[in-house]
């Protein structure tokens, strides 16, 4: 008797593959659909540092230390400086779930703001958003030494001024890495 059960499933099982379902029209895709990850929004756990200018913003970045809140101003402009030609997120002593966190001065980009974590923006909230540009040629706005990691860029518009040839407005590892403890990781852009 089960190997007639069995026999019976199996068939209803076949003849239900080779039915044909009628093909349902498919909302189109967003071909730059946003990754979610199980990444906690952190708390700052000290004070925010402010900054105007892109000068002051890779000092501030050479600086950080977990738990850091860098705030650039909604609206500025920051360029960096040569003689790297990107702001660079350097390779900290970070443990794991620690953060430094650079963001848009805007209160729109807070976790209760008007455009939450996990939100695509628009040309709407370009006026929120601090705007990191990239100034030389085939240099990225933002690049990683080797084996950084700890990073949150929250409300960030990156970007480039008129260039000739650029291939990335932000470079994670340098393409060259040899191994894994060269290669950066837990960096979110969001927003």
């Amino acid at each position: 008797m089960p190997k007639a059960i069995w026999g019976l499933a199996l068939a209803t099982a076949a003849i239900l593959a080779q039915t044909r379902v009628p093909d349902q029209p498919r909302a189109p895709t967003d071909r730059y659909q946003i990754a979610i990850l199980c990444v906690p929004l952190p708390a700052a756990t000290r004070p925010p540092v402010v900054v105007a200018a892109g000068d002051e913003l890779q000092g501030a970045l050479d600086r950080a230390v977990a738990g850091d809140t860098i705030v650039l101003r909604a609206g500025a402009v920051f360029r960096p400086a040569a003689p790297e030609d990107s702001f660079m997120l350097r390779n900290r002593p970070l443990g794991a779930g620690q953060w430094i966190t650079i963001r848009s001065s805007s209160s729109v980009f807070d976790a209760d703001g008007a455009v939450p974590p996990d939100t695509r923006v628009d040309a709407t909230n370009v006026d929120e958003m601090p705007h990191i540009r990239a100034t030389g040629i085939n240099s990225p706005a933002v690049r990683t030494d080797a084996g950084a990691h700890g990073y949150r860029l929250i409300g960030l518009d990156i970007g480039a001024d008129p260039l000739s040839q650029l291939t990335n407005l932000v470079q994670l590892g340098s393409g060259t890495d040899t191994s894994a403890a060269a290669l950066p990781y837990d960096i979110v852009i969001d927003r």
